[in-house]
């Protein structure tokens, strides 16, 4: 990047600008993890309403298809459910977390000048 001596309003400007992108990015991933937590109970409770309403006999005993194709026939929904809900909430923390490391500064500016001599004089 050529940086003008006579115009450091260029630079300021690009500054700003990737500050801005990167506050962005954060606001999107945390907004992406917490509506992925929200949609974690919901899905659950989609799981637990449907098990409730519905009148279930007795499925019959597996046959010589195997358990896991019986198992995939009886309880499909109930599979997809259980792996939806830890898969939306182990993603949602990830972007939780990812948006809180990624910080701009790792100290904050009016914090710096009080661990200076802190830090230098050890």
């Amino acid at each position: 990047m050529n940086i003008d001596p006579d115009n450091n309003d260029k630079l300021t400007r690009t500054h700003e600008t990737v500050t801005n992108d990167a506050s962005n990015a954060r606001r999107f991933m945390a907004l992406m993890g917490y509506s992925m937590l929200a949609l974690s109970p919901l899905i659950t409770f989609a799981l637990l309403w449907r098990g409730y309403s519905m009148e279930r006999s007795i499925p019959p005993s597996p046959n010589d298809g195997g358990i896991f194709v019986w198992f995939m026939q009886y309880y499909a929904w109930e599979t997809f459910s259980v792996f939806s809900v830890l898969f939306m909430a182990l993603v949602g923390l990830k972007l939780l977390g990812a948006a809180g490391k990624a910080t701009a500064k790792a100290i904050p500016p009016e914090d710096r000048e009080l661990l200076e001599p802190l830090v230098r004089d050890a």
